[in-house]
């Protein structure tokens, strides 16, 4: 799947269901797992070493990296290097509002309440 961008309805699939709207369904289903929604909630105002991801969220290093891995390959997050750290941050097709509490997939918004 490439990064998220704003999708139109597109053409139909047998069903009914259009491209764009088959598309963000796979998307969201990455981003329902609750670990991989913290991952996102928790780059979304500042990038982030994997260690510091998981020390707030109490997660084992090597399960959060296979989240990572998995957000990375779907397009909603980005990694840099700054010195010996890797830092995860958004993927420059996920937007977020000013507030900080919408993120902006492309296809649909997902707001933190």
């Amino acid at each position: 799947m490439t990064a998220p961008r704003a999708l139109n309805p597109g053409p139909s699939r047998p069903g009914g269901v259009s491209v764009g709207t088959r598309q963000c369904a796979s998307l969201l289903r990455v981003v329902a797992e609750p670990t991989r929604l913290a991952v996102l909630r928790l780059i979304a105002t500042a990038p982030l070493s994997v260690n510091e991801i998981a020390g707030q969220l109490d997660v084992e290093q090597t399960l959060l990296s296979h989240h990572l891995a998995l957000l990375r390959r779907n397009g909603l997050v980005s990694v840099h290097r700054d010195g010996k750290r890797q830092l995860y941050e958004l993927a420059d097709g996920v937007k977020l509002n000013d507030a900080a509490d919408v993120i902006d997939f492309g296809c649909c918004r997902l707001q933190f309440f």
